[in-house]
């Protein structure tokens, strides 16, 4: 059986600055794999090159506490997307949100454009769906 090597952080990070913006999902929830996190974010300048996705404001706020340059989103699963968690997130101080797919809708795009968040939905695969919501007016796409 042929072996296939995990990529590291690290190594994700060192082969990707300058090349993509990266939407990093972040799983640790202890003090020491944040710090770990936000220290190579840092140590790479990742500042205008990615953000950190997390499940929950309490993550949010931890990382927070490390490092309050980094730019977040707050996922917030299972909650839907709604008018109302934009105004959360947009309070909170997050630039990005990232809405599943069933909770796009016109009026979700221009209240996003209106507080200054850039939407991801998450997630669409056929063309017919990422055009659908492209005419919605979602600025980004994650497939």
């Amino acid at each position: 059986m042929e072996s296939c090597p995990i990529t590291t952080f690290q190594t994700v990070l060192e082969k990707l600055r300058g090349e993509a913006f990266m939407n990093i999902q972040v799983y640790a929830t202890e003090a020491a794999g944040l710090q770990k996190i936000c220290g190579m974010f840092k140590d790479f300048n990742m500042y205008d090159q990615a953000y950190l996705s997390v499940l929950n404001y309490d993550e949010a706020q931890r990382i927070r506490n490390i490092d309050p340059e980094i730019e977040l989103c707050v996922l917030n699963r299972p909650a839907p997307t709604t008018m109302a968690a934009l105004h959360t997130m947009k309070d909170f101080g997050c630039k990005v949100a990232q809405p599943r797919w069933t909770d796009i809708t016109p009026e979700y795009c221009q209240v996003s454009r209106e507080l200054g968040i850039f939407s991801n939905v998450y997630y669409a695969n056929l063309p017919r769906d990422i055009r659908r919501y492209a005419e919605m007016g979602i600025q980004g796409i994650l497939s």
